[in-house]
């Protein structure tokens, strides 16, 4: 560990343990409580926009979630078949090449969750 602030660079007693001096500590306290009442706030905003949509406004906006979580669970389907093919097509080799799987299988995914979809490059794995 490092005997000086992460953020302003001050030194620090190396046995208080802490990352940040005592400032920079209380300027991510306040930002944190910042960034919380943002949120509240924001979501309180969304309650008081929908009690003033008329429900026909109302009726279309939760139409258009249900589409939305509708086309989210078929992907999320389409996904699990596509995972439990490849699964099988990884039983069938490693029974052709006589090889025992020690453990569950592991799904390996190499990119961060803003690479494309058809650009990611995932893998499933046994412990032999």
């Amino acid at each position: 560990m490092s005997n000086s602030c992460l953020d302003c660079g001050v030194y620090l007693d190396p046995n208080i343990g802490s990352m940040y001096c005592g400032i920079c500590q209380l300027r991510e306290d306040i930002a944190s409580v910042i960034k919380r009442k943002e949120w509240e706030e924001s979501i309180e905003n969304e309650r008081v926009r929908r009690l003033w949509l008329s429900p026909e406004e109302r009726a279309k906006e939760d139409k258009a979630k249900e589409e939305l979580r509708a086309q989210f669970i078929a992907k999320a389907e389409e996904r699990e078949k596509k995972y439990a093919e490849m699964l099988s097509l990884l039983n069938e080799e490693m029974k052709k090449r006589n090889l025992d799987p020690k453990g569950p299988v592991i799904l390996a995914r190499y990119n961060p969750p803003w690479t494309l979809p058809f650009l990611r490059r995932n893998e499933l794995m046994f412990r032999l």
